[in-house]
């Protein structure tokens, strides 16, 4: 194994680890819940949805890649939180997604605007927005995952030195 992947291998596992080691004081800082359990993620993927005044080459989500960018996130986000319906009422996180893709010449760009926000009942607080771009939808995941989990840590940072 080269170097570099090794180092992007122990990079992931330490964000892991992180990120379970903060999950519980997490869930009772910032929601407000007693029990050690994992803190409740709602995830909403949708597409852009088609635009009279998208350039060439800005393309609609399918179907199938929608369920696929979901349930790639779901699988490795559901390590470190409990997924729940969008229909559940109870304080959790919210990711929110918006998808589209942009075909070039020579490749396909997965774009996503991502937002993460904390519900507590019908009122959500904003806690950051990104937008990436990447070469597939393994790696836009991975990108989302990231922001999450960072989320995670800032948050937990800001309310230690409190």
């Amino acid at each position: 194994m080269k170097p570099l992947a090794i180092f992007r291998n122990l990079r992931l596992l330490a964000l892991r680890i992180t990120s379970f080691l903060i999950i519980s004081s997490f869930s009772t800082i910032v929601l407000g819940q007693s029990t050690p359990d994992k803190p409740l993620l709602i995830i909403k993927v949708e597409s852009e949805g088609v635009n009279l005044t998208q350039p060439n080459g800005v393309g609609v989500f399918t179907t199938y890649e929608l369920s696929e960018l979901s349930d790639t996130l779901k699988r490795n986000i559901g390590t470190i939180f409990t997924v729940v319906p969008e229909s559940d009422k109870r304080d959790c996180i919210e990711l929110g997604l918006t998808v589209e893709k942009l075909t070039t010449r020579s490749q396909v760009l997965y774009l996503a605007s991502s937002a993460v926000m904390v519900g507590k009942g019908e009122s959500d607080l904003l806690v950051t927005h990104n937008v990436h771009v990447q070469p597939s939808l393994k790696k836009i995941a991975s990108a989302i995952e990231y922001q999450l989990s960072m989320s995670v840590l800032q948050s937990q940072l800001g309310s230690m030195t409190k």
